[in-house]
């Protein structure tokens, strides 16, 4: 889970009492599709298809270091092949795959893994381990202070 401090037993359990409301209430569930949990959408997709719930995606565009469009384009390429991969029929998730720029070689990777190790520092987590462009980012990003590596 990207958000620090969500404790998903407590989240589920809150799913499962939304979902006893009533029936004429509908639950949706919203995800905004970054450059840090567009690699585990696959994942979320299929749980939230095993609850019967309906999830819509919002691309995130601010800031722009964390938008998938600004990652390098080796990262683009598997970010759009995750997108195309989930088995849903949303509109939003197409819009997102026909906007990136695969062509396009600006990004801003230092600025994005600057700001992965700032939050795992202030949280005292491990995302960057978890970014699939963590090895590329090491060895390609000119002096960045690694403070754990």
């Amino acid at each position: 889970m990207i958000r620090s401090g969500a404790k998903w037993n407590v989240i589920e359990r809150n799913l499962e009492l939304l979902k006893t409301v009533g029936s004429n209430v509908e639950l949706e569930i919203f995800c905004t599709v970054s450059s840090l949990n567009v690699w585990f959408l696959p994942e979320l997709v299929e749980y939230f298809k095993k609850q019967c719930l309906t999830i819509k995606f919002l691309e995130l565009t601010e800031p722009d270091l964390m938008s998938i469009v600004n990652l390098p384009v080796e990262f683009r390429t598997q970010a759009v092949d995750i997108l195309k991969s989930l088995d849903t029929n949303s509109s939003e998730i197409k819009n997102m795959i026909g906007y990136i720029n695969l062509t396009d070689p600006f990004h801003i990777l230092e600025r994005l893994v600057m700001h992965i190790l700032m939050l795992d520092n202030l949280n005292k987590e491990n995302l960057f381990d978890l970014m699939p462009f963590k090895d590329y980012a090491l060895k390609k990003l000119t002096p960045i202070s690694y403070a754990r590596y």
